[in-house]
């Protein structure tokens, strides 16, 4: 345990720590790695490219995939999993912006460009019927344009702002409109319903918002699962107090509120490897709630969730042989090499080509060890600029690169050798992942046991107007994946249609 954390923890950061359900143990572990400072990063070794390390599937090979996926999903193997815990502020932050300005007398805060856009805009969103309902109109200006949009953002009036993302409707039908968080589960019914017609999906929320996202399934239940077709079994979970993180100050003093209380932030979406795990899935598709289309275009993202399904299946079979073979003693020395040519060209398992050259037992050990992890299949598109992570080759910890998706944020972009690396990339990760979660006997993995807990983010944030260093944890599909066994496929750019800012919704892909 950190020396200076022990002197300086008190009495009441010890209760405040139990409450959360925090060991001191890992609140030390969190400060020293924020005061680290050669804090973990990626080292690049190259770009995930088609040929290497990214899979480019003919016509013929991802149809026979889509038929593994529904004999899959007909067992009931598949689930769906979204992380729905993002607030709709971002979404706005422009038009929240503007409000400010204007309530703070800036006289040309009603013609900011963001703002006149979202006007001339307003027939064409999705929840222009909601908005007309509340006097907010395209032919308002000055003024009335302002105070109109102040009570579409704030609380008191919409609260489109202050919402989850996944209750803001996101696509129109006739006069009807429909939330991302519906859209999720219609699309879910297509891949994910089993042979008695259910459905099962699992969303992690805002706290305090559950009460919301059962209400909305409800209210409108029937014409969800009449467009499912299946029966939606839905289940939802929060962040856990126990995987927040700790704060430091700019100068490595731990960072305390206006009451002298230690601070405690969200660990990130890192955190929900244990929601994750909680879920208890078998194929498990992760998809974040704003990566979706409306109905009549769903037919491409469904045949290629299918196809990286089929595709996981495909994997856990043959993995499924080998350890069996391995565990019951029945391999020679040809059979194993054979594993190790599968682990090399179909899992991209470092190493295999020295392993080769060893005794039996060397080789067993090898495969014992590396074929048996979560498997996760990861849909990429070409890099049109979407900001985000993407697939890489990157040397850990061990030194060995592996195939993992990695944000600008764990890489040193000081190092111009890393930043031409960086900048070579081709693909980008939509966050479209199929899971593979139990092992070959059908148990569940202890997911924390694949993740690398020194890949964490640092970031300076605010919080009463004072700087901090934050921590979070590392990402779900970053450091908390690290040693799963990655497959990276190409996916077309129809199946990505994210809405980051509320002007995302007027794109073709999102109008009806």
């Amino acid at each position: 345990m950190s020396e200076t954390l022990v002197r300086i923890v008190r009495k009441e950061d010890v209760e405040d720590l139990a409450m959360r359900g925090i060991a001191l143990e890992e609140a030390s572990r969190q400060f020293d790695l924020l005061r680290d400072p050669t804090p973990m990063v990626q080292r690049l070794d190259r770009p995930a490219k088609p040929g290497d390390g990214v899979r480019r599937l003919t016509s013929l090979a991802a149809t026979e995939l889509v038929d593994r996926a529904d004999a899959a999903r007909r067992a009931g193997r598949v689930s769906k999993f979204v992380p729905a815990s993002g607030a709709a502020s971002r979404m706005f932050q422009t038009l929240t912006a503007a409000v400010d300005s204007f309530e703070r007398g800036d006289a040309d805060a009603p013609e900011a460009p963001d703002v006149r856009r979202f006007f001339e805009g307003l027939d064409r969103l999705p929840f222009r019927r909601e908005l007309a309902y509340n006097g907010v109109v395209p032919t308002l200006a000055g003024d009335e344009r302002m105070n109109a949009l102040a009570r579409v953002l704030r609380p008191g009036g919409l609260a489109y702002a202050a919402k989850p993302k996944g209750l803001i409707a996101f696509h129109r039908y006739g006069d009807d409109a429909r939330s991302a968080f519906e859209e999720q589960l219609v699309e879910a019914g297509r891949y994910a319903t089993d042979g008695g017609g259910r459905c099962r999906v699992h969303c992690t929320v805002p706290e305090g918002s559950s009460a919301d996202f059962e209400w909305l399934l409800d209210s409108r239940r029937a014409e969800i699962e009449a467009r499912a077709g299946a029966v939606v079994d839905l289940t939802l979970s929060t962040q856990k107090p126990s995987t927040d993180t700790i704060a430091i100050t700019p100068d490595g003093g731990l960072f305390r509120d206006a009451d002298g209380r230690m601070l405690f932030r969200p660990g990130g979406h890192g955190a929900l490897l244990s929601n994750l795990q909680d879920f208890g899935g078998d194929i498990v598709v992760v998809k974040n709630i704003d990566n979706v289309v409306p109905e009549d275009r769903m037919g491409i993202v469904v045949f290629w969730k299918k196809v990286l399904i089929g595709y996981l299946v495909t994997l856990q079979e043959a993995v499924s042989r080998y350890l069996r073979t391995l565990q019951d003693d029945g391999h020679d020395d040809a059979m194993l090499d054979q594993a190790l040519d599968f682990a090399a060209t179909q899992l991209s398992i470092p190493d295999t080509r020295g392993v080769k050259s060893s005794d039996i037992g060397t080789k067993r050990a090898f495969l014992l060890r590396n074929l048996d992890r979560p498997i996760r299949v990861c849909g990429v598109v070409r890099n049109d600029g979407e900001p985000g992570g993407g697939p890489f080759w990157s040397r850990g910890v061990d030194g060995s690169a592996r195939l993992q998706i990695v944000e600008s944020a764990e890489v040193d972009m000081s190092d111009e050798e890393q930043k031409a690396i960086w900048s070579s990339s081709t693909h980008f990760n939509p966050v479209d992942l199929v899971l593979g979660t139990r092992d070959w006997r059908g148990d569940a993995y202890s997911l924390d046991m694949f993740a690398e807990p020194r890949a964490v983010f640092r970031a300076k944030k605010f919080s009463g107007g004072r700087e901090l260093i934050a921590l979070e944890r590392p990402g779900l599909w970053n450091g908390a994946m690290a040693y799963w066994n990655t497959v990276f496929v190409e996916v077309p750019p129809a199946t990505f249609a994210p809405v980051k800012t509320v002007f995302d919704l007027l794109r073709p892909e999102h109008q009806p």
